[in-house]
């Protein structure tokens, strides 16, 4: 053996020494390792070594001249015939030696033609060589080998755990063992319950580009048993915090199938037990079909020693035949009970007791099951929840039974017809043998519209009546009873009206009347009354702008004599007439309104009215003035204002076009809606031709689905006042300066009209009396045509208070 050393830091023998360890083995130089360093498996690259290897050499995957940093992440192959350099662990002793073996196929296990385990190692990873014939030029890469060294990943999604080994010197990760070394398990710190690392086995398989995992686990952990089959698509993005094994976040793209203990596990990870059973679940579409049919039953299974169910038998389906059967024949006595036609309930019951001897004797022959054959099934004990956007039953006969309670819960429109027909051709033939029947057995039925009205139509007749209890109809309000003729019976607080065009009769075998403690009556002007006092009251001046024929009045004499009628062309009352000098009491007001009477003492002066009135503006009271009039509707509507063009919402908010409907929040349950869906609906409302000839703002309702809530709708009617006193200051220099109810006056009319710097849209001569302070005069051009008369008039007196107090002030 010969040596040569030059220096302690460069080591050089003859070339020929490297032929001769070439083609013998032996060691020809060695370079002791520091005591220091703890022992590692992986060689120095100082180191020689034979090359008559006979077993299995060390090697990893990858040129490093190329790859200095192996990771996870690298590719599978250098070439499209998954062949990949190796380095193995006595290579580079010779500088003719260029340390990486040629291009290396792997090994792959083999059963047959279309049969087998197909490997392929990564870039940089540890791989054992074997050779043919114990030839070291015929290398081929046998299997994968974890020796404890780490990949040498940086990426920050990536999971690792910890062993309880030191760190190795050449391990990069410093003691991280992959994710896939069972060896590094341990605890979850999430349930103390897997201690020991054998517990948990199976297989995991990464995908080419290490993107996606499938895997086959196996948990052993003492009462715990289960399995857990899944495949992910997205394994790299999974953790927050990439070295704490108590903090991950599963694979956003993930199908799972686990049996017995259902416990989520990913890699290292698993999470509580949620009991046990069979868990199928898919992050995106699940299908399952079966050509002879499917069965979800919830039904157990009878195993015992002399009896075993088959999971496919169709006693389930049996069984709930038999519950369908014994519920039609409670119905059907309870049907009995009532005197009804239990036509229905018979032929559903023979159409079930039919099914079910149908199914039998097919089973019987054919030794089959008849109920799973080319159908779906689902049968429950307990209860069946099916919950999607839209959901179609569809069949020539469908029977829907509960045994205790059955709901109906529906957040839009709910419609339930029966032998529906498409033209009026239709009717007749058997039309006239179907229709909707309710019943109950022995509790009361409630029909309730709880935000709306509720309608109740006929095309033919109607018959509402008591078989044998009493039947009572009321209102807080009134009772209109009316037909097209014009008779009608109204009964409210003032008592009950009559109205007849025709003749009325009354039969009866016997008549009573039951006089009262007094009753107000009017009495006709005779001819040649010669009146002693006599007087008309004239309102000319207050309502000299409307028509005087919609201006009715009542008046009362002390005697109880009432005077009603409407004022004449010169706006005032019919006289009253009496044979003394007396007092009377004068109502007038406009036609189908509610009236009031606000009485003011003698002696309250203006001055105590003036006091009353607050010194700042409540927007919240210009707010409730304004709802009380325009109504709250959660639903887009076209405004009553002609040409009827005006998309309204909430509290009489204008919609001008779809771009505007988009700034405001609307939902469909409780999701909120798309612009495209506000876009929509605000269509639909604005071209229905018949909600154009419709004067009602619930006849929308049915035509959208968008809602709007109250509290959004208060909120979007209070910032539009808020602008609108933002532009009265503008258009009004001494708005501030203003009495209070002036200003309120102002932003009523706002609301409707719009202001801008100029004033009140369309109203000049309001605008020019509001400047000047003359309020009165501001009063007579307030009238707005298109909005209800009691609208006008509260702003009419809220100018003409502020009237007052403006003079009080002078």
């Amino acid at each position: 053996m010969q040596r040569q050393t030059t220096n302690a830091i460069h080591l050089s023998i003859p070339d020929h020494g490297f032929d001769i360890a070439r083609d013998t083995g032996v060691w020809v130089s060695a370079t002791l390792l520091d005591a220091a360093i703890p022992y590692t498996p992986y060689p120095s690259s100082l180191s020689f070594a034979s090359s008559t290897y006979m077993g299995l050499t060390q090697a990893r995957t990858g040129d490093t001249s190329l790859s200095a940093s192996p990771s996870y992440d690298s590719s599978v192959s250098t070439d499209n015939l998954q062949q990949t350099i190796t380095t193995p662990v006595w290579s580079g002793i010779s500088p003719h030696d260029d340390g990486i073996t040629l291009p290396l196929r792997s090994l792959q296990l083999s059963s047959g033609a279309s049969h087998g385990w197909q490997f392929a190692p990564r870039l940089g990873q540890s791989v054992l060589l074997n050779h043919w014939y114990g030839d070291i030029d015929s290398p081929v890469i046998s299997r994968a080998l974890f020796d404890g060294i780490g990949m040498g990943d940086v990426d920050d999604k990536d999971i690792t755990t910890r062993d309880s080994g030191l760190s190795n010197k050449h391990n990069l990760q410093g003691g991280s063992s992959p994710r896939w070394h069972g060896g590094g398990l341990g605890h979850s710190q999430i349930n103390d319950d897997d201690g020991h690392s054998g517990w948990l086995s199976g297989i995991a398989q990464y995908g080419l580009s290490s993107d996606s995992e499938v895997s086959l686990s196996f948990d052993d952990t003492p009462g715990k048993v289960g399995l857990q089959w899944t495949m992910n698509s997205g394994t790299r993005a999974n953790a927050e915090t990439p070295t704490i094994t108590d903090k991950a976040t599963f694979a956003p793209g993930e199908h799972v199938l686990e049996l017995g203990i259902l416990r989520h596990r990913y890699s290292n990870h698993q999470s509580s037990t949620s009991g046990q059973g069979i868990n199928l679940a898919s992050d995106h579409g699940l299908q399952i079909t079966g050509e002879s049919g499917v069965l979800l039953s919830t039904f157990g299974l009878r195993h015992t020693q002399g009896e075993h169910e088959s999971a496919w038998v169709n006693d389930a389906g049996q069984r709930q035949l038999k519950l369908g059967t014994e519920l039609s024949e409670t119905l059907l006595d309870a049907k009995q009970a009532h005197l009804q036609s239990t036509a229905a309930l018979s032929n559903a019951n023979q159409t079930i007791e039919a099914f079910k001897t149908s199914a039998q004797i097919i089973d019987e022959t054919l030794n089959t099951e008849v109920l799973g054959a080319a159908d779906v099934m689902l049968v429950s004990k307990d209860s069946i929840l099916a919950s999607a956007n839209n959901t179609l039953w569809t069949a020539k006969t469908i029977v829907r039974q509960s045994g205790s309670t059955q709901s109906d819960v529906v957040a839009g429109n709910y419609m339930l017809t029966a032998n529906t027909i498409d033209t009026l051709s239709g009717v007749g033939g058997q039309a006239d043998q179907s229709g909707l029947h309710i019943s109950a057995n022995t509790k009361p039925v409630a029909i309730q519209a709880q935000g709306g009205e509720l309608q109740l139509h006929s095309q033919q007749g109607m018959t509402i009546g008591s078989e044998s209890g009493q039947l009572n109809i009321s209102s807080p309000r009134r009772i209109k009873l009316q037909t097209s003729a014009g008779a009608s019976l109204t009964i409210d607080d003032s008592g009950i009206k009559m109205v007849c065009p025709g003749t009325i009769k009354v039969k009866a075998v016997k008549k009573s009347l039951v006089s009262g403690a007094r009753a107000n009556y009017s009495l006709p002007m005779m001819p040649k009354t010669i009146p002693l006092f006599s007087n008309k009251l004239d309102v000319y001046d207050l309502f000299y702008q409307h028509n005087f024929e919609d201006i009715e009045f009542q008046i009362l004499r002390p005697d109880g004599q009432l005077i009603e009628g409407v004022l004449d062309e010169h706006g005032r009352t019919a006289p009253v007439i009496s044979d003394k000098e007396e007092d009377i009491e004068a109502y007038v007001s406009f036609k189908d309104t509610n009236w009031g009477v606000s009485y003011i003492s003698e002696e309250e002066d203006v001055n105590d009215l003036a006091l009353e009135q607050t010194d700042e503006l409540d927007l919240n009271k210009v707010f409730e003035a304004i709802v009380k009039e325009e109504g709250f509707y959660n639903h887009m509507y076209l405004d009553s204002a002609e040409p009827k063009s005006l998309v309204t919402v909430g509290y009489g908010k204008m919609l001008s076009s779809v771009d505007e409907a988009t700034k405001y929040p609307f939902y469909i349950g409780n999701v909120s809606a798309t612009d495209a869906q506000i876009k929509q609906s605000w269509r639909t409302v604005y071209n229905s031709v018949q909600g154009r000839n419709n004067n009602r703002a619930s006849y929308f309702e049915s035509l959208t689905t968008i809602r709007m809530t109250e509290e959004d709708a208060k909120a979007i009617t209070l910032a539009h006042i808020q602008g609108n006193l933002d532009s009265a200051r503008q258009a009004f220099p001494e708005f501030d300066d203003y009495p209070i109810t002036a200003q309120e006056a102002i932003l009523d009319m706002a609301y409707n009209l719009g202001i801008s710097s100029a004033g009140v849209s369309k109203f000049p001569s309001f605008n020019r009396c509001i400047k000047n302070k003359d309020f009165a005069s501001a009063a007579a051009e307030s009238n707005r045509p298109q909005l209800r008369n009691s609208r006008n008039m509260h702003v009419r007196e809220l100018l003409l208070l502020a009237d007052q107090q403006q003079k009080s002030r002078q």
